[in-house]
């Protein structure tokens, strides 16, 4: 993987335009949080994502890609960042997922992994969170890469997925999916899960049954509520972390 802070070429279209390329798997604000070069982990920088007025995040947007663990490849990106209220392109590389997360009432972050044949890293100039002190401010827009380096259309690749349909699921699938249009469930969601933008009704948001199958798969870790009957991991997690909570409060909303 290659990146460099380079000038933004006339040919690249905007990381704060309104419309979104198929192609774009993310675009929006990025604070940094670190940048680190170690000799175990390499080239890395963490960021937290920064959500707007008219698109505020609730799911975590990377939770659907592959996150690099140990011997793992992690997604690819190809990310055109630039520094908020700067014209040119700050850096324009690959970016590989290795970690994100996205703890209550501390915002959704995400890492990378960078390559290790640049002499710098790129942003080892630029300010980190310290405190109460905010990380530098940029927008970016990332692509995701094929195994042949070729851009991933988000669109076609959904399209696809929905036609193949997704795999017969057991007693936890069915369960997980009855919650898509469970009232009280959402209303468990909106206490759990507020929004960041507080205009916004969080019971309503959680009406959807999509952000709802959405949150449960990156809470879980997987790609479908299917292999939540099919992986022991991910089905411990729904018990102990949704399930059961959710139990114990309808249990004690009745009381």
């Amino acid at each position: 993987m290659t990146g460099t802070a380079v000038e933004k070429p006339e040919s690249t279209t905007s990381t704060t335009s309104s419309k979104q390329l198929p192609i774009i798997a993310h675009q929006g604000g990025l604070e940094l949080l670190d940048a680190k070069w170690e000799l175990n982990s390499g080239r890395t920088v963490k960021f937290r994502l920064v959500s707007s007025e008219e698109t505020p995040m609730v799911l975590h947007p990377f939770a659907q890609f592959v996150r690099r663990r140990g011997n793992r490849v992690g997604t690819r990106f190809h990310v055109a960042i630039t520094r908020v209220g700067d014209e040119q392109v700050f850096y324009q590389g690959e970016l590989m997922l290795a970690g994100g997360g996205n703890p209550l009432g501390q915002g959704m972050w995400v890492r990378f992994w960078m390559d290790e044949e640049a002499t710098s890293h790129p942003f080892s100039g630029c300010a980190g969170r310290s405190r109460n002190e905010p990380g530098d401010l940029f927008e970016a827009a990332f692509v995701e890469l094929d195994d042949d380096d070729e851009p991933i259309n988000q669109e076609k690749r959904a399209r696809i997925e929905r036609a193949n349909g997704a795999p017969k699921g057991g007693p936890l699938c069915k369960w997980a999916a009855t919650k898509g249009h469970d009232k009280l469930f959402h209303q468990w969601l909106s206490e759990k899960m507020p929004l960041p933008d507080r205009k916004l009704r969080p019971v309503e948001w959680w009406a959807r049954e999509d952000h709802v199958a959405r949150w449960i798969r990156w809470l879980c870790g997987v790609e479908s509520r299917a292999d939540l009957d099919n992986n022991p991991k991910a089905g411990e997690i729904f018990h102990e972390q949704i399930r059961r909570p959710y139990s114990e409060w309808r249990s004690t909303s009745e009381d």
